[in-house]
């Protein structure tokens, strides 16, 4: 008799090889006024590893089995640049089965708040993360891995940046 392997709820695991189904992640957007008006940097990390390895992307990672998305991006926040959340609010969901080289991958991305006394630091698969001033970034548009410009350029609107 075969038996099943059960979940943390009891629930039997998904037979991924009967339903395939996408990866599921979580994009972190900190976007946030310098002290000059009108100003604004933003929160990117630099890939340590492929696909993208060297380039800007923003914080985020896998939605583990049996975790909310909003708990994942609050981990995934802290484990790549060691901030803490202070709010977290629903910005887009990106699923194009191409966004990503190596399967296909849907991702919730949220705007999120941090404290200003907290300094980011790389860590997990992000070789760097800092605070770059906006414009420098989407000026850099050939250089953001995945469909992350897209992304930014989702919270910019629904923030009603100018730019």
């Amino acid at each position: 008799m075969d038996e099943k392997k059960l979940d943390k709820f009891g629930r039997p695991f998904p037979d991924y090889e009967k339903y395939p189904a996408p990866v599921l992640t979580v994009d972190n957007v900190v976007i946030r006024e310098t002290n000059k008006p009108g100003d604004y940097e933003i929160l990117m990390c630099t890939r340590g590893i492929t696909p993208f390895k060297g380039c800007f992307v923003l914080p985020g990672g896998h939605v583990d089995y049996n975790e909310d998305p909003e708990t994942a991006c609050i981990r995934e926040l802290k484990e790549e640049t060691n901030l803490d959340a202070t709010s977290v609010e629903l910005l887009c969901v990106k699923g194009d089965p191409q966004r990503d080289p190596r399967k296909h991958v849907v991702t919730i991305a949220y705007l999120v708040k941090v404290p200003k006394d907290q300094v980011p630091k790389g860590g997990d698969d992000a070789a760097d993360a800092k605070f770059y001033p906006l414009k420098e970034i989407l000026g850099q548009k050939d250089k953001i891995g995945f469909d992350h410009a897209s992304i930014i350029e989702e919270a910019i609107k629904k923030l009603n940046i100018s730019i």
